[in-house]
């Protein structure tokens, strides 16, 4: 009969007993520079990372179903597939603007997708958005134009400063 003990200390027959030990503290898994592609077609990556802590009580149902190898088998392709499916919900500007919405999504498809396993998951971080260099130039360019269109109203205030005022017969300065 499997079960599980809670943290502490045992003593058991090593010669009738098998004893498997499996840390049900707080674990940390990082994936870097995983891509997906927002709603508006554009592609990205970013590292995550999971916080996720194993169910104490019933850790033996997971190594039973899944094996010790779990993170590789059951986690990192959970991870990557409700990354994608949240990310396709948001429009690639939104994916920096609205960080905090996007980390929520993928959190309630993962606690959905591991809590049946006996996986809690605490928390997540999304870090290191990275877009495609097409965007990327696209922003840049964007942004050059912006400065130029400021820079231009700057010019056109400053000369309109220094514009001769007709009926004061002299220069306006500042």
């Amino acid at each position: 009969d499997q079960q599980c003990y809670s943290p502490g200390m045992y003593f058991y027959n090593p010669v009738y007993t098998n004893m498997d030990t499996v840390s049900v503290q707080v674990e940390k898994l990082t994936l870097q520079k995983l891509e997906a592609v927002t709603f508006d077609l554009q592609s990205i990556h970013t590292d995550i990372t999971v916080n996720y802590q194993i169910d104490s009580k019933e850790c033996h149902k997971l190594i039973e179903n899944v094996g010790f190898e779990f993170v590789k088998k059951l986690m990192v392709p959970g991870i990557e597939e409700e990354l994608k499916a949240a990310t396709a919900h948001f429009r690639v500007e939104k994916v920096i603007q609205d960080r905090a919405a996007l980390r929520d999504e993928i959190t309630r498809k993962l606690k959905a997708r591991f809590d049946p396993h006996d996986i809690q998951i605490t928390a997540i971080s999304l870090t290191n958005f990275g877009f495609s260099p097409e965007y990327s130039a696209e922003v840049e360019r964007k942004q050059v134009a912006e400065q130029t269109v400021q820079r231009k109203e700057y010019q056109r205030q400053q000369a309109e400063k220094e514009a001769v005022i007709p009926w004061l017969g002299k220069s306006w300065r500042h």
